[in-house]
């Protein structure tokens, strides 16, 4: 509700009171005895001209309209009033021994009105409620203002860029806002016009699958740190077209305990850890008897992973105090027919029991190593984005589960896995799947 100050200029009575608009005040002026401050006629007698020779009181009211700036009184029609200060006068009728007189033109009172009404100020700012993560709806609060705003507007931003259209009190948050802060602008407004901006509080926004991930209830939740570097792993992976590729993805890098790193991040189902030692840099083998199960069985779970298009990764953070610790990456257990090995040979195999068309060696240099049968007959190897490829006839899946440190009965010694996954054939994606994983992998 705006305020107006008003200040007698001639005689006496309140100077400087404020008022609020729509509330009726009573005025009270007086002639000064001895003055001439004013004259009063008859109407409609023009000759009646009487001069106070003593003290007279005269009392009328008026009312300060907010929503058209108006002063009104029950002896005037309107008079607008603006910011600042502004003189007007009025007519109001007195009566003395029952005869009623009107100040005449020429002696009129005057008031000042001083307008104290201004634009909102914000005192504290929005604040958003709501998940934090894509699909969910968020919802600021106007904040607290003064001077009454009678209106609002809002604007949400990804961080600084504005999102169009999102111009209401909610927003639903969309793919593209993960791994950002998103934020609200209010703007308040009254009639006298609109506020400053006011920022609510910044929230950052986790991708659904990852806060699948996160909120699974498997073990304890890695730091809010690393929780956004791996938010910003499954958000740069759907980004280069490898997440919707993929059938399994264990993520054993980071800082929660091995329950969370169990966890398929595809199937939101944990692997079995069967003696391997766990730290934030991933898993490490131990030789015979101690392996990882994904507990992927592409032969019931595949949907991407098979027979002529598939593909399997995994990322050594450490190959081992001797290179040949890290021997055997993955396998199946009590069968050959899908392995990767450390070093030069032809029994590099996915999907097939004949070895390659000729030896291929998977070195201690490049961290990212991947195996892709692109078809019947075609394999294409990498140490990271270095590929080559071969000719191997495939074989229909073996129905049993991916296993890592252990091929048919042999065991890795050593060596650590930071990250594994399985998928069709991503030979296209390989270079932005091995940029994207480099990228995480960069504080282990």
């Amino acid at each position: 509700m705006a305020s107006y100050t008003y200040t007698q200029l001639y005689g006496s009575g309140s100077i400087g009171e404020t008022i609020s608009s729509g509330v009726e005040k009573v005025f009270t002026f007086t002639n000064p005895s001895g003055s001439s401050y004013f004259t009063m006629e008859t109407i409609p007698t023009s000759k009646g001209v009487f001069e106070a020779s003593s003290p007279k009181n005269f009392s009328g009211s008026f009312i300060v309209s907010e929503s058209m700036g108006l002063v009104t009184s029950s002896y005037i029609a309107s008079i607008v009033v603006q910011p600042g200060t502004q003189s007007f006068k009025f007519t109001p009728a007195i009566t003395v021994t029952g005869t009623t007189y009107y100040l005449k033109v020429t002696e009129m009172y005057s008031l000042n009105i001083a307008s104290t009404a201004a634009v909102p100020v914000n005192t504290v700012a929005p604040v958003i409620s709501g998940s934090n993560y894509v699909t969910s709806v968020l919802t600021t609060t106007n904040g607290t203002w003064t001077n009454t705003p009678t209106n609002f507007s809002y604007q949400w931003y990804r961080g600084a860029t504005e999102i169009g259209g999102a111009t209401s009190i909610t927003y639903t948050l969309v793919q593209d806002d993960a791994d950002f802060e998103v934020k609200c602008r209010v703007i308040a407004g009254n009639a006298l016009g609109t506020s400053e901006s006011a920022y609510s509080n910044l929230i950052y926004v986790y991708d659904f699958n990852y806060n699948e991930v996160y909120t699974s209830g498997y073990g304890t939740s890695p730091s809010l740190e690393i929780s956004k570097f791996q938010n910003k792993l499954l958000v740069d992976l759907k980004t280069a077209g490898v997440w919707d590729k993929l059938d399994s993805l264990f993520v054993f890098a980071g800082d929660g305990d091995i329950n969370f790193a169990r966890i398929d991040w595809k199937t939101l189902s944990q692997g079995t850890n069967t003696g391997t030692t766990y730290t934030r840099t991933g898993i490490t083998g131990g030789g015979s008897g101690v392996y990882f199960n994904t507990n992927f069985n592409p032969t019931i779970s595949g949907s991407n992973y098979i027979q002529n298009k598939a593909s399997r990764y995994a990322y050594v953070t450490d190959f081992g105090t001797n290179p040949t610790e890290l021997s055997i990456i993955d396998g199946l257990s009590g069968n050959s027919r899908n392995t990767i090995q450390i070093g030069n040979t032809a029994a590099q195999r996915i999907n097939q029991e004949v070895n390659l068309s000729a030896a291929f060696d998977y070195n201690t240099t490049s961290k990212m190593k991947s195996i892709h049968r692109t078809s019947a007959t075609d394999v294409t190897l990498f140490n990271d984005t270095n590929g080559i490829s071969f000719t191997a006839s495939s074989l229909a899946l073996v129905n049993a589960s991916q296993v890592i440190f252990l091929s048919d009965a042999s065991y890795s010694a050593g060596g650590t896995i930071g990250l594994y996954a399985m998928g069709s054939d991503m030979v296209g994606e390989n270079t932005d799947f091995v940029n994207v994983v480099n990228t995480y992998m960069s504080p282990f």
